[in-house]
Protein backbone atom coordinates (compact mmCIF):
# COMPACT_ATOMS: atom_id res chain seq x y z
CA UNK A 1 0.00 0.00 0.00
CA UNK A 2 2.77 2.55 0.65
CA UNK A 3 4.34 2.35 -2.76
CA UNK A 4 0.85 2.73 -4.26
CA UNK A 5 0.23 5.91 -1.78
CA UNK A 6 3.26 7.74 -3.62
CA UNK A 7 2.83 6.96 -6.82
CA UNK A 8 -1.05 7.87 -6.58
CA UNK A 9 0.70 11.40 -5.07
CA UNK A 10 2.80 11.70 -7.79
CA UNK A 11 -0.03 10.91 -10.11
CA UNK A 12 -2.28 12.98 -8.65
CA UNK A 13 0.15 16.05 -8.78
CA UNK A 14 -0.08 16.36 -4.88
CA UNK A 15 3.60 15.74 -3.95
CA UNK A 16 4.16 19.56 -2.65
CA UNK A 17 1.41 19.11 -0.62
CA UNK A 18 1.89 15.92 1.25
CA UNK A 19 5.06 13.21 1.42
CA UNK A 20 4.24 9.31 1.83
CA UNK A 21 6.23 8.01 4.38
CA UNK A 22 6.94 4.82 6.60
CA UNK A 23 6.11 5.15 10.28
CA UNK A 24 7.59 2.16 12.70
CA UNK A 25 4.95 1.15 15.56
CA UNK A 26 3.02 4.36 16.91
CA UNK A 27 0.99 1.50 19.57
CA UNK A 28 -2.33 0.27 19.21
CA UNK A 29 -1.84 -2.66 17.47
CA UNK A 30 -4.91 -4.56 18.85
CA UNK A 31 -6.79 -2.17 16.20
CA UNK A 32 -4.89 -3.67 13.26
CA UNK A 33 -2.81 -1.93 10.53
CA UNK A 34 -3.45 1.88 10.48
CA UNK A 35 -2.79 5.26 8.00
CA UNK A 36 -2.04 8.14 9.73
CA UNK A 37 -2.83 11.56 7.82
CA UNK A 38 -1.43 14.44 9.41
CA UNK A 39 -1.86 18.09 7.90
CA UNK A 40 0.89 19.87 9.15
CA UNK A 41 -0.63 23.03 7.42
CA UNK A 42 -3.57 22.55 9.96
CA UNK A 43 -2.95 20.39 12.56
CA UNK A 44 -5.14 18.13 12.03
CA UNK A 45 -4.39 14.38 11.74
CA UNK A 46 -6.38 12.04 11.06
CA UNK A 47 -5.93 8.01 11.60
CA UNK A 48 -7.59 5.09 9.27
CA UNK A 49 -7.92 1.90 10.14
CA UNK A 50 -9.92 -1.51 10.59
CA UNK A 51 -12.62 0.15 13.13
CA UNK A 52 -14.77 2.75 13.11
CA UNK A 53 -14.70 4.47 16.43
CA UNK A 54 -12.99 6.18 19.42
CA UNK A 55 -10.38 3.94 20.47
CA UNK A 56 -7.76 4.08 23.25
CA UNK A 57 -4.21 3.68 22.30
CA UNK A 58 -1.38 3.60 25.09
CA UNK A 59 0.46 6.49 24.39
CA UNK A 60 -2.20 8.90 22.77
CA UNK A 61 -4.91 8.44 25.18
CA UNK A 62 -8.44 8.54 22.68
CA UNK A 63 -8.39 8.71 19.07
CA UNK A 64 -10.80 8.10 16.52
CA UNK A 65 -10.32 5.65 13.68
CA UNK A 66 -12.20 5.68 10.80
CA UNK A 67 -12.26 2.90 8.17
CA UNK A 68 -10.52 4.28 4.73
CA UNK A 69 -12.00 4.55 1.36
CA UNK A 70 -12.10 2.21 -0.77
CA UNK A 71 -9.53 3.63 -3.32
CA UNK A 72 -6.50 5.89 -2.99
CA UNK A 73 -7.15 8.49 -4.99
CA UNK A 74 -10.50 8.91 -2.37
CA UNK A 75 -8.41 9.27 0.69
CA UNK A 76 -5.76 11.88 -1.10
CA UNK A 77 -8.66 13.81 -2.55
CA UNK A 78 -9.85 14.01 1.11
CA UNK A 79 -7.06 14.73 2.86
CA UNK A 80 -4.56 16.78 0.68
CA UNK A 81 -6.47 18.44 -1.99
CA UNK A 82 -6.52 22.20 -1.37
CA UNK A 83 -9.70 23.74 -0.41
Amino acid sequence: MLEALRTSVQDSALEGRGRVTFCRCILGCTYGPRTAVAKRWSGEKRLYGTVESEVVISIRGKVTMTQPPYDLDTLLTNNLSPG
